[in-house]
């Protein structure tokens, strides 16, 4: 009777709905990214770096960083398990994907909004005025999109996208077309690889800033946004800004390459294309290869053909050339007119 109530539980766990260990997912993801990502890099570059530059220089300063981010942001997402529970509703992965995008939507609509807002004399006479309405439009915005990531259709997509595996590190039949998956996986590194190169060899990333002031060299182009009407909150009255990427130079291209990783190695395992690059690899397994020797025999084989065709091509058209001038169907190239000379009129 226990096992069978905790199936049963289990049961009922997996079968609920995904968006709100969703939501919980991504709004931990999100924290852990904020505080890892760019309230700890002020907090390392004003505390910590001064004293370790002198003795370590400022690469291993770096990257000594750069490896406890990694090392934390492992450890913030296997906290997320105990969260979320183990064993939490099919979607929940599709539902932390999209949680992150419904709120990253939000913010980018509310701050259209709000900036909108702050042309109109009255709110921005009255900052305080103008904070609380641009908090109940976001509150709006947030609820309207809870509402639609709960729409069956949406949990539906939350689900499918779980179960083609795209939020997952599983291979889908692994030990099947291990060649023509590798070979995929490499041609699309080459060309995703090349573009993120041109990127960031291209000086779009050295300018590309929403930085409304200078604050010196300290943060030089992040990717600052103003948040409307927080001038209320200040007490000098300055706009607050939200950092959302440090230093686009260097953070854009590791993102479009860790996407570039990720999309090629996931892509090989998505189920309708990994199946067919097993049935493409279990075809050329059934092809019969020439041998080294046969293969250098019929290339020269077609090499001279094509040479042989070539020539005789080319003696055909200087007869029949020669033969439809003769016959006056062409003419003969003392025949053909020489262009008109300039104010020369046609009789």
């Amino acid at each position: 009777m226990a096992v069978a109530e905790s199936t049963a539980e289990v049961r009922s766990t997996r079968d609920a709905s995904p968006v709100q260990s969703g939501m919980i997912g991504a709004i931990w993801l999100l924290l852990g990214i904020g505080l890892l990502f760019t309230a700890f890099p002020s907090f390392w570059t004003a505390a910590i770096a001064p004293s370790l530059t002198g003795a370590l220089g400022s690469f291993m300063v770096g990257a000594i960083r750069l490896l406890i981010q990694v090392v934390g942001l492992v450890i913030w997402v296997r906290a997320l398990t105990p969260i979320v529970g183990a064993q939490p509703p099919v979607g929940t992965r599709g539902g932390i994907f999209f949680g992150i995008s419904m709120l990253l939507s939000v913010l980018f609509t509310a701050r259209a909004i709000g900036l909108g807002l702050e042309s109109i004399d009255s709110l921005a006479a009255n900052p305080s005025t103008g904070l609380i309405v641009f908090g109940v439009i976001t509150a709006l915005l947030l609820a309207f999109g809870y509402w639609v990531l709960n729409r069956k259709a949406m949990r539906a997509t939350m689900v499918a996208m779980e179960e083609q595996g795209w939020m997952h590190l599983h291979a889908y039949k692994g030990s099947q077309g291990q060649l023509v998956r590798r070979l995929t996986i490499i041609g699309l590194l080459v060309v995703l690889l090349s573009g993120v190169s041109t990127l960031a060899s291209s000086s779009l990333l050295d300018t590309w800033t929403n930085r409304a002031v200078s604050q010196g060299e300290q943060g030089w182009n992040d990717w600052l946004i103003k948040v409307p009407f927080s001038s209320a909150i200040t007490n000098s009255g300055d706009a607050v800004y939200l950092m959302l990427l440090p230093d686009l130079r260097f953070t854009i291209p590791m993102l479009l390459i860790l996407g570039a990783i990720w999309f090629a190695v996931r892509i090989v395992n998505f189920p309708v294309f990994a199946d067919f690059l097993i049935a493409t690899e279990a075809e050329m397994n059934k092809v019969s290869w020439v041998t080294r020797k046969r293969l250098v025999q019929d290339t020269i084989v077609v090499l001279v053909t094509v040479l042989i065709m070539t020539v005789f091509l080319f003696v055909v058209d200087g007869i029949l050339g020669k033969s439809l001038t003769w016959l006056r169907v062409l003419p003969s190239t003392s025949e053909i007119v020489a262009p008109k000379t300039s104010g020369a009129v046609e009789p």
